[in-house]
């Protein structure tokens, strides 16, 4: 049964690294006729050849990332040099040839990591401080979601949403979701002491929804499932596929339909629905998203970017590149831009006032398809060959 569940959860990794998310899509490459014409590109700061893999976190003057090779590494924030570098432990017993999840978190004193567990490490050697391997569910650091310094907070394919003490790795609370099908809870948000999920229960058609549940007690507050699809639609998929996200009293998430909706903080409340911005139909997509300010901004398979403002969600811009190819996993922001990672291997930096280019990291420098981690100078990305540090150039 181990052997098996490992198995299921290993095909549901390679699914999510590939689309970044668990819905059908197609990812979109680039035009070579487009690669031509490019906007300027920041400064490097260093590079360091690394196998890179998933999202690195940034703490003090360290850079921490996983690599490929299924290592935890410790970089040098101003040079690159590597500081140390340690494997990380078998996944529930058994090999992997990778990790299982794709974050990297921080606190003061450790370096938190999604694998097939949930890892914490000593941020200045790299010394295994503790595993929290639930008896009640599996894999919960593939869905790793906010950690702080006294409580990290996880998702997981088995249907539970976790609450991780982070002084010892043990179990602060775990809530089932109980639902009639098998369920997946992806990776939590924390906002004002509510805890906030996106899950998605494969039943035919699959359908998807947010969990808002008390950070201190693990007492679900309320749920909430994307609306079903009209009669004649046929058996349409809405599953989860984006956020939440949090503004005001809103919470937003999007399915996998492509249509966006925000719920009410308060009670779960459908607020607000918005179609998808496509001018074709996308039989399934997948939404990433982030907010600045008063801004909600929104991306998809098909390589669209869409900033709304809130709470009207009235439209600002719209970025619609033919090179670059799908937006992938998260979007970073960092205060008057967004960062964009795309399926063609480039990193681009969207201005939030108006859409515009600030720059593109050349793929030829190695493809960057995972979220960058940003400091108040520099902005951080792993790539396929190299972790990279790049000047933000305001």
């Amino acid at each position: 049964m181990i052997g098996q569940s490992r198995r299921a959860i290993l095909a549901v990794v390679l699914a999510s690294l590939t689309t970044g998310c668990i819905v059908s899509g197609r990812l979109r490459a680039p035009s070579r006729a487009a690669l031509d014409v490019l906007p300027s590109t920041p400064t490097l700061v260093w590079t360091t050849p690394l196998v890179g893999w998933g999202r690195p976190a940034v703490r003090d003057e360290s850079v921490y990332s996983l690599s490929r090779a299924h290592e935890m590494v410790s970089l040098d924030k101003t040079t690159g040099a590597v500081r140390w570098r340690r494997p990380l432990p078998l996944a529930n017993g058994e090999y992997s040839p990778f990790p299982m999840g794709s974050v990297v978190e921080s606190t003061t004193t450790a370096v938190i990591v999604g694998d097939y567990d949930v890892l914490a490490l000593d941020r200045h050697t790299g010394r295994l401080m503790w595993r929290f391997s639930p008896e009640d569910g599996y894999a919960p650091g593939v869905y790793l979601g906010v950690v702080t310094e006294d409580s990290a907070y996880t998702g997981s394919p088995g249907g539970r949403l976790h609450a991780i003490d982070m002084s010892n790795g043990r179990s602060r609370w775990s809530l089932p979701l109980n639902e009639s099908h098998q369920t997946t809870v992806y990776q939590p948000t924390v906002d004002r002491g509510i805890v906030l999920a996106g899950f998605t229960v494969f039943e035919r058609p699959t359908r998807g929804g947010v969990i808002a549940v008390e950070a201190r007690t693990g007492i679900e507050r309320w749920r909430a499932h994307f609306p079903e699809q009209p009669a004649g639609a046929g058996e349409r998929n809405t599953a989860w596929a984006g956020g939440p996200v949090t503004w005001n009293h809103l919470v937003v998430a999007a399915a996998s339909t492509g249509s966006i909706y925000s719920f009410d903080r308060r009670n779960g409340s459908l607020v607000r629905s918005l179609a998808s911005p496509q001018a074709a139909d996308v039989a399934q997509d997948f939404r990433p998203m982030a907010v600045i300010g008063d801004s909600l901004v929104v991306g998809s398979l098909t390589g669209l970017v869409v900033a709304y403002r809130l709470p009207a969600f009235r439209e600002r811009w719209r970025y619609s590149p033919s090179e670059a190819g799908s937006v992938l996993f998260r979007m970073t922001t960092d205060g008057n831009s967004v960062l964009v990672p795309y399926a063609g291997g480039r990193l681009v930096r969207l201005a939030m006032e108006d859409g515009r280019v600030r720059w593109t990291m050349q793929q030829e420098s190695g493809a960057f398809a995972w979220p960058s981690v940003v400091d108040s100078r520099h902005v951080y990305t792993v790539g396929e060959r190299s972790v990279t540090a790049l000047r933000k150039e305001d």
